[in-house]
């Protein structure tokens, strides 16, 4: 098993990190989990799944963590004694620092994928940024090679970059999903299909291929239309969403603020 990787939790990263590694690797792949609570997202005949009770003796080449921040530390130090003196222990946070294992085990990673993951949608790893680092310089090269099999951009990491973009990445990508939330319940209320706004939201998120988002920003905030934005406030029952519609609207531009009712 020294040349095989193990995958710890099976969520959305790891899910898509074994789909990755299933067709890039000629390493044998096993996942550590509850194979009941995963049964119908992969044919069982596709996967090498171990739990607590019969874990192999050898340890593999890399043992990937792909559970909560808050439970990696934890998962790091239940893994088999000679696990964590052997094998290179790889943990997936955006936040926590590359060495974080570094109390636990000898030989420690980092393998960050910075995307959006869900199990039910298939992913394309092409260009995503993975940051990758490691204590042996063995280690970083094969995980670099791994990545770039996926596709994806191998990035030499940086703690404080990371942790940085983590933040932005959250603004992106949850702020916004939220704002469509928002935005489809508004829609539902009134029976008008959110359908609608999709190409919108394609056309938005395109249009920075070519221009800043300072610059693509348009809108009645933009245009300082107050007339239409109290309008659309008085459209909006939710207390709660008209005072996020307000602020957002002055944060655009901040000449309109005391203008809104």
């Amino acid at each position: 098993m020294r040349s095989a990787i193990v995958i710890v939790g099976y969520g959305n990263v790891g899910h898509h990190l074994f789909m990755a590694l299933q067709v890039s690797t000629k390493m044998e792949i096993f996942v550590l989990s509850n194979r009941k609570n995963h049964q119908h997202l992969l044919n069982s005949e596709s996967v090498h799944w171990i739990d607590k009770s019969n874990l192999p003796d050898t340890p593999p080449r890399f043992c990937f963590l792909t559970v909560r921040d808050d439970q990696i530390k934890k998962t790091a130090e239940s893994l088999p004694e000679n696990w964590k003196k052997e094998s290179t222990i790889v943990h997936c946070s955006g936040v926590l620092p590359f060495d974080y294992l570094k109390q636990v085990c000898p030989h420690f990673a980092l393998f960050y994928p910075l995307n959006s993951f869900s199990k039910e949608i298939p992913f394309e790893w092409r260009d995503v940024p993975v940051f990758i680092d490691s204590s042996r310089e063995v280690d970083k090269s094969q995980l670099i090679t791994l990545a770039e099999k996926f596709g994806a951009k191998a990035v030499e990491n940086n703690d404080h970059t990371r942790e940085q973009l983590h933040v932005a990445a959250v603004m992106v990508n949850n702020f916004s999903n939220h704002w469509f939330r928002i935005a489809a319940e508004f829609l539902k209320e009134k029976d008008i299909p959110f359908d609608h706004l999709l190409p919108l939201i394609r056309t938005t998120v395109s249009k920075l291929d070519y221009e800043p988002a300072a610059k693509a920003q348009t809108g009645p905030a933009t245009r300082g239309d107050v007339n239409t934005l109290n309008k659309h406030l008085k459209m909006i029952s939710n207390e709660e969403i008209r005072e996020l519609y307000k602020k957002m609207s002055a944060s655009i531009n901040p000449s309109i603020k005391d203008k809104l009712t």
